[in-house]
């Protein structure tokens, strides 16, 4: 079978012995796993000791599948080997390490992967290889944040079936960045467009729409309309486009909280059209931002994520 790596490191400020437990310790994991957001109903078992070799975690969902993680080493506090086991969708073996270092005040963590492909699906490695790499990077940042902070200030909802959202006109500016710039090239966009709407003495509305038109996994770069929403017959000053979504049935995710893990969210909404079967149509994906982050705590922050889908 071909053969199937990744690795993604972070650094945590935190001692590394209280990283390694936390990592090693099961019961953490359903609190940063970067799958669950998108199975919150996720059926989540632990056998044996959690933080002791033969340990063993075993999850089964409709969005995430069928399989299980097993402490095989526990080498405090430097490294775990796990044995990860894929039985939904598809039958799959694979070798996991966390391997953990001082950096001074600090812990790095490497997540890595040393697994196989099935030859039937040898077409899709590379973009599983990305996959892959972005949760283990959205799991990192998790931990992350949940070691140095105690908590995630995300929580994400998902609509039970398929929604036919309002129509939204805006008024903005098209842009492109890398993906890890995407924060802030979107603002900067913004305050461009917002100058130009004082300029012509248009009221903006607090709350902005951001229209990901074309997204690149494989050089992580994307394209992107975002603007103000306006009223419908609001003329268009010059330097902005006028641009209107919604209407179309779609899957729905909200997000409140940091933006930060916006990107979990946005992970999810397409990991459940797959489980549901919905097709993406030709319409991008876009996000409604309901208040705005200048006059809102980060914890009340409300996203509005779209996927719309063929009939």
């Amino acid at each position: 079978m071909p053969s199937l790596y990744v690795n993604e490191s972070i650094l945590i400020h935190a001692p590394i012995q209280q990283v390694f437990d936390t990592v090693a310790n099961f019961g953490t994991w359903s609190e940063w796993s970067p799958w669950l957001v998108a199975d919150p109903d996720c059926e989540i078992k632990i056998d044996g000791e959690a933080s002791q070799a033969g340990g063993c975690y075993q999850w089964n969902g409709d969005v995430c599948g069928q399989g299980s993680m097993t402490h095989m080493k526990v080498e405090a506090p430097h490294r775990l080997v796990e044995q990860l086991t894929f039985i939904k969708p598809f039958r799959s073996q694979a070798e996991v390490l966390f391997e953990f270092e001082s950096v001074g005040d600090q812990t790095r963590v490497n997540w890595i992967m040393n697994g196989t492909w099935p030859w039937l699906l040898f077409w899709m490695k590379k973009q599983m290889a990305i996959f892959i790499s972005m949760d283990y990077h959205r799991g990192l940042k998790r931990l992350k944040t949940l070691i140095e902070t105690g908590s995630i200030p995300a929580q994400t909802t998902i609509s039970p079936g398929l929604v036919t959202p309002q129509k939204f006109t805006f008024l903005g500016q098209r842009g492109q960045c890398e993906w890890a710039d995407i924060a802030t090239e979107i603002g900067k966009s913004l305050e461009s467009t917002q100058s130009k709407l004082a300029a012509a003495a248009v009221t903006q509305a607090e709350q902005v729409v951001t229209v990901y038109e074309k997204v690149d996994l494989k050089k992580q770069r994307l394209e992107f309309l975002t603007g103000y929403v306006t009223a419908e017959q609001t003329p268009c000053p010059a330097g902005l486009i006028k641009h209107q979504v919604g209407g179309e049935q779609s899957v729905h995710i909200q997000h409140v909280g940091c933006y930060g893990f916006l990107d979990d969210s946005w992970s999810a909404i397409y990991q459940i059209a797959r489980a549901r079967q919905n097709k993406p149509s030709s319409t991008p994906s876009y996000e409604l931002n309901r208040n705005l982050p200048d006059k809102t705590p980060k914890s009340e922050l409300i996203s509005e994520l779209y996927l719309p889908v063929k009939r």
